[in-house]
């Protein structure tokens, strides 16, 4: 797996993916018990197990976000006659 531009390719577009958000989670909670974390760090983690532990059974169902609508600049308004 590379991280970063490869052969020379420059910044390209995002691509979109298909993911299963279950296994997605599934993937994820095999390492998320290992990660170290502060007490102070066990409120947050807890969270974060219970919502993919949700998204693995089916509680949370994951929907694409809606398209972002690109605001389109306005005209730039005529300087005042002098």
């Amino acid at each position: 797996m590379q991280n970063g531009p490869v052969n020379g390719a420059g910044h390209a577009a995002p691509q979109s993916v298909q993911l299963n958000p279950m296994q997605a989670a599934a993937f994820a909670l095999q390492f998320l018990p290992r990660a170290p974390h502060t007490q102070g760090e066990r409120e947050a983690f807890d969270v974060a197990l219970m919502f993919l532990q949700a998204i693995l059974t089916g509680q949370i169902l994951v929907t694409p976000a809606p398209p972002q609508v690109q605001a389109v600049p306005a005209e730039p308004a005529p300087p005042p006659a002098q």
